[in-house]
């Protein structure tokens, strides 16, 4: 009996099994179907999401999402436009993806062009080449016999400086085009828009020790509104985050410049009205955004030039001048559209002027320098032969503020320490003290209580004259002593200027335990407290443009029999004139200073250099 029940649930199990191999092979038939690759030209459904090409950043404004959009189908093998689709007034969308539409289309190579803000009365004049049917935009695109080579060699004016929702509410024009393999029916794909402008963001940080109001950022040589761009990307768009392209200006390539019109763009309003305020105490940078046409650099001397018109609360405006360099290609010398670009400017107040050396005859005018309010130095030799010109990098401030925030709990006194925490401290700015006062720090000067000024060069200390100062310094333990052969004590006398200095050169660490006034000292106020970096120079770059910049007819290098040159290793620019020969040549020079703790910035140099006639 049990053995009869076994074989009948054994053949049971293989019914079922056979059953369920069954279902299994119909299931794996039915999938080979739908994946299955289809004869070229056969009718399917295809499913489309429409997205925008990631920029780089994780929030976007208003003006870089999708209003409206427009689809192109088309066969790639002939060109032919298979469907059109469009959708306007959709919005201010800022989802990724905006559109999700369904279509029949044939199996084959598609290539799809897809737009986001244009309209397609604007794509039929770009294009240019489709004679309108009235009232039937899609007829006319329909009727462009190659819309390939139309598409291809189309440009576009985007009027993307100085971009804002309020001048322009269709939102930044876009578009891409991709080819799609198209074999079996069913399938979703996804369709990218890239923007055709590029966002700049400048991050402003103030090192100069003093509030200091932005008026302006300038940057130089972007494409003008008035001069097109190519309509596609140079290079297709095929996933979220593929931001990045080449400029695609009008018959441009990647090394070579080509001529259109160019413009500087203002970040800012001339009218002041949007002024920003930098204060010497922020500890992070305040950031600056403009849009501008994807752009090459058309100028000589081969840089974008960046100008910051500020005021030091002095109500006179001073002009800041910076060539953009990049570690991407140490020149940068393009913007592409759909870039989203970040540069760090640090405001502070190193200044490069220039010194000329000539060798004059007797009764002949020496050299002279002059700057204009655009930046440029005219160099003006009155006698022929050799000459040079010293760059000479000054800084005019006294560095940052000492305050009572960075008087710090450490765990222990070497330049290994770390701090715990905060810890109280005094500070007596603007405050009359008598004898034995305290003016920085505390009292019992703990060595484990300390401002840690490492890195520094020096410390200025400003106030009354005669006022004499104790500075104790690199404390092992309370009431201290010599520490790894740096001093724990230091005395100074405010001089008949008002300052005195506190040099740390040589210490391996800088740690402030206290600053006292003398037992002898007379009654004083100190009025500032400030702290120096370091700081070094040097030539980076030097260059001689062929021709002249705009505007300018006078021949650049025939003035010279030895032209104007820097041999890469001396600070000197040396050149020779011809005798009896007048004339002028430009040059630019570029020079990075090196603020310490791998912190550099660069300071741009346009130099005219003259030979004029000339006796005294």
């Amino acid at each position: 009996m049990n053995s009869m029940y076994k074989e009948t649930v054994k053949s049971r199990s293989v019914a079922w099994l056979a059953a369920l191999m069954a279902i299994l092979m119909i299931a794996c038939s039915d999938t080979q179907q739908v994946e299955q690759e289809l004869p070229l030209g056969t009718p399917v459904t295809a499913h489309f999401r429409l997205a925008t090409a990631n920029s780089g950043v994780t929030t976007r404004a208003e003006a870089e999402n999708m209003k409206s959009w427009v689809v192109i189908i088309t066969n790639k093998a002939d060109g032919a436009v298979e469907n059109v689709f469009t959708k306007d007034n959709v919005g201010n969308l800022t989802e990724d993806v905006v559109a999700n539409f369904t279509t029949q289309v044939t199996t084959g190579t598609k290539r799809i062009y897809s737009f986001a803000n244009i309209t397609l009365e604007e794509l039929i004049a770009a294009i240019g080449t489709a004679e309108p049917i009235a009232g039937d935009p899609i007829a006319t695109i329909k009727s462009i016999a190659n819309i390939e080579a139309a598409i291809r060699t189309a440009t576009f004016l985007p009027k993307g400086n100085n971009w804002t929702s309020a001048n322009n509410t269709k939102g930044i024009p876009m578009s891409n085009w991709q080819d799609l393999e198209n074999k079996s029916d069913g399938k979703t794909y996804t369709l990218y828009v890239c923007r055709m402008i590029a966002k700049v963001e400048f991050k402003l940080k103030n090192e100069t020790g003093q509030d200091i109001t932005v008026k302006n950022v300038t940057i130089s040589d972007i494409t003008s509104n008035e001069s097109p761009v190519m309509l596609m990307p140079k290079t297709s768009v095929t996933a979220e985050r593929d931001i990045k392209q080449s400029i695609n200006l009008p018959m441009a390539s990647d090394d070579a410049s080509v001529s259109v019109e160019t413009t500087e763009v203002k970040a800012l309003k001339e009218d002041g009205t949007d002024a920003i305020t930098l204060s010497a105490d922020a500890t992070t940078p305040t950031s600056v955004t403009v849009y501008v046409n994807e752009s090459q650099v058309q100028s000589d001397y081969g840089l974008f030039r960046l100008t910051l018109t500020i005021d030091r609360g002095t109500g006179e405006e001073e002009e800041l001048r910076y060539a953009l360099l990049s570690d991407e290609n140490s020149n940068w010398t393009w913007i592409a559209r759909n870039d989203h670009r970040i540069i760090p400017i640090t405001i502070d107040d190193y200044k490069l002027d220039l010194v000329p050396v000539d060798f004059p005859p007797i009764g002949v005018y020496p050299a002279s320098v002059k700057e204009d309010e655009e930046g440029t130095f005219t160099c003006t030799f009155y006698a022929g032969g050799e000459f040079y010109l010293a760059p000479v990098v000054t800084r005019y401030s006294a560095g940052v503020p000492l305050t009572i925030d960075v008087f710090k709990a450490w765990n222990g006194t070497g330049a290994d320490a770390q701090a715990t925490g905060a810890a109280t401290g005094e500070i007596h700015i603007g405050e009359e003290r008598g004898a034995g006062a305290m003016v920085y720090g505390t009292s019992e000067v703990n060595h484990l209580r300390y401002a840690d000024l490492t890195g520094y060069e020096k410390m200025v200390i400003e106030g009354t004259p005669g006022v004499q100062l104790r500075v104790l310094m690199n404390r092992l333990v309370n009431e201290g002593q010599v520490a790894d052969g740096n001093l724990t004590e230091v005395n100074v006398t405010i001089d008949a200027d008002g300052k005195a200095e506190v040099s740390f050169s040589g210490m391996e660490f800088v740690h402030l335990n206290a600053i006292k006034t003398n037992w002898g000292s007379p009654a004083g106020t100190i009025t500032k407290i400030s702290l120096v970096k370091p700081y070094s120079w040097n030539i980076t770059s030097f260059t001689t443009p062929e021709t002249t910049p705009a505007g300018d007819s006078n021949n650049t290098t025939a003035i010279y029999a030895t032209p104007l040159s820097w041999n890469g290793k001396d600070l000197v620019l040396t050149g020779e004139f011809n005798n009896g020969v007048t004339g002028e040549a430009y040059h630019e020079l570029t020079v990075t200073v090196n603020k310490g703790n791998g912190v550099t910035q660069t300071l741009l140099g346009r130099i005219w250099v003259k030979l004029a006639g000339g006796s005294n």
